[in-house]
């Protein structure tokens, strides 16, 4: 059996194709995100265009929202890419074609732990990468008087944890139940 690309899996992942990645969904999958990136070219042409033209007179309010306006952009260009890949079908599967993953209790619970670790760090690093743009320091900088700032501790525990905490319990328990289904089963 061939073994599958990195690209292929990512293909599969993104789109959510849960059977083998064939000649019908990769040229529709190829049609979709082709349109989609034709159309986020052009818009992110014309945005270029006017943020060029903004800066001129408001230099800071470009630099501050334009990163965030690009990202939106390129965003709704995934989805829309992902939902012309829906209305086509390319998610439809035959039961057999696929093995159900095998996912124990245990590696569901070390994967929410990870996720309640590693989003509220990312968080707390944005946070502080930010204020230092904002502020004109070096970024460790900012992090050193960051972590000897009893507040921005404080917020850092309670707040990002607590947000840590909330998404890893859902990610948590709209697994389990699928887990639940295939030990019944």
């Amino acid at each position: 059996m061939k073994k599958e690309s990195k690209t292929d899996k990512l293909i599969k992942r993104y789109f959510g194709i849960l059977g083998p990645l064939d000649e019908f969904r990769r040229s529709e999958i190829g049609k979709a995100s082709t349109y989609s990136l034709v159309w986020l070219q052009l818009i992110l042409s014309i945005t270029c265009a006017i943020a060029f033209f903004v800066a001129q007179f408001f230099p800071e309010t470009v630099g501050h929202y334009f990163p965030f306006v690009v990202f939106l952009f390129v965003i709704i260009a995934g989805q829309s890419a992902y939902y012309k890949t829906v209305d086509r079908g390319v998610q439809n599967y035959e039961q057999e074609e696929t093995t159900p993953p095998n996912i124990t209790r245990k590696q569901l619970r070390n994967r929410s732990i990870i996720l309640s670790i590693t989003l509220p760090t990312i968080l707390f690093v944005y946070t502080i990468l930010t204020k230092s743009l904002q502020q004109h320091q070096d970024f460790w900088t900012s992090f050193i008087k960051s972590l000897s700032n009893p507040e921005a501790l404080a917020l850092f525990f309670i707040f990002f944890f607590f947000i840590g905490f909330t998404f890893s319990c859902i990610y948590y328990f709209s697994q389990i139940d699928n887990i639940r289904k295939d030990k019944n089963k």
